[in-house]
């Protein structure tokens, strides 16, 4: 019992100079604040979900948190040791895999709130690359059922605008965190059905369809970098792979139209004359139906997408990637390849059906889990989300997208 009580002191020193110190200076940065009419922190233990939109979410949803809370967090951030794992570990960061059910991170978040410390927790299990709330993961509505403890609902507003995942140029604007609290004795007369709808809605975002967001201010500076992480069809002639973004600029090299991309992430084409813009929600939602006829209208061996000069990362013994070689990457109806350069057959063969965890990693990565193995293609300069979204709709995601919940 000593050692769990040296342990909390220790966790809620760091935690309250990490408050102090560092959160106030995302403050700074960030403009971030809770809203009025926002409920005011429960008592520990309890369980505190939001939207994520921002690498830096946790450590502003901290600061209007007195008590040093548990964050569970990508896994990723743990694997490099030296100062950022020493300092995870100190602010009460646990790791959870990315894109799966991590059973052993939900006991471990039972037995934090067992022993009366309260957990954060992204249902997205992401961050948002196009604005909106993404579908969570199901199964926590049980876990919050079980735990029988208060639920705090944070709403971020303007984080995603303020920092986009994918951008390389800074950004500032207004972030509003709105925290109602749910008492225990409300939820244990709810459904679990109810408990994973008053989730779903609680923390759901649009940033870019906000219109609250568009009264604000927001600026920036090389607007458009970066988002060739996220898009790779021309949104006038629906060319593949034939963009370029400089600036706040983009262009395509095929139809020769450009536009210019604002603070709100809409997107006005330099040729036209009137008000109407592209926004990028909207421009994803093109790229998510031009891939659903993709796949249906293939064969399984047809080649779906690919991508040259990919190179392929392996764990080792002591959980770190390191690159094995550059080669080919493809992917059909049936299986993803990567065949290394100068050969003629594959090196790696996945089939889909078997493929797990399939998610993005440090912006450039597309990551997957084969046989219980970690494999990581580095598509730096090109969008890895391509590769999740096809990934995504050949398993089933309409789905998942209509119930906004991850089942599997």
């Amino acid at each position: 019992m000593n050692k769990r009580n040296d342990m909390h002191k220790n966790h809620q020193f760091y935690w309250t100079t990490t408050r102090a110190t560092f959160c106030r200076w995302l403050k700074l940065r960030y403009r971030y604040f809770l809203e009025e009419g926002s409920d005011p922190e429960p008592a520990p233990p309890y369980i505190v979900v939001a939207n994520h939109g921002n690498f830096f979410d946790p450590w502003m949803i901290g600061l209007y948190f007195k008590q040093a809370l548990h964050i569970m967090m990508n896994d990723d951030g743990f694997r490099s040791g030296g100062v950022s794992k020493w300092y995870l570990n100190r602010i009460g960061a646990y790791a959870k895999k990315k894109g799966s059910r991590d059973l052993q991170a939900m006991k471990k978040t039972l037995s934090f709130l067992k022993a009366g410390e309260p957990v954060l927790i992204f249902p997205e299990g992401q961050t948002t690359w196009d604005g909106e709330t993404q579908p969570i993961y199901g199964g926590i509505e049980r876990m919050v059922k079980r735990a029988k403890v208060p639920l705090a609902i944070v709403r971020f507003r303007g984080n995603f605008l303020s920092r986009p995942w994918w951008a390389k140029g800074k950004r500032k604007g207004r972030i509003g965190l709105r925290r109602t609290v749910i008492p225990v004795e409300q939820l244990q007369q709810m459904s679990d059905a109810d408990i994973l709808e008053v989730i779903k809605e609680g923390i759901y975002s649009n940033d870019i369809l906000d219109e609250q967001n568009q009264r604000t201010s927001f600026k920036g500076d090389r607007l458009a970098e970066g988002l060739e992480r996220l898009v790779w069809i021309c949104p006038s002639c629906a060319a593949t792979d034939s963009l370029s973004m400089a600036g706040d600029e983009v262009r395509c090299g095929k139809c020769r139209r450009g536009w210019t991309m604002d603070p709100y992430c809409r997107l006005h084409e330099d040729s036209s004359t009137t008000a109407e813009s592209l926004n990028l929600h909207d421009w994803v939602a093109v790229h998510k139906d031009k891939v659903r006829q993709a796949i249906q209208t293939v064969d399984e061996q047809t080649e779906l997408i690919a991508d040259e000069s990919v190179g392929v990362q392996k764990e080792n013994d002591c959980g770190i990637f390191v690159p094995e070689c550059t080669g080919t990457l493809t992917l059909t109806r049936s299986a993803l390849s990567f065949t290394e350069l100068g050969e003629s057959r594959p090196k790696y063969r996945f089939p889909v059906s078997e493929t797990k965890n399939y998610v993005i990693q440090q912006k450039d990565v597309f990551e997957v889990t084969f046989q219980d193995k970690d494999y990581r293609f580095d598509l730096s300069g090109r969008s890895p989300m391509k590769w999740l979204m096809y990934f995504r709709y050949l398993n089933g995601f309409e789905k998942t997208e209509k119930l906004g919940v991850i089942t599997n």
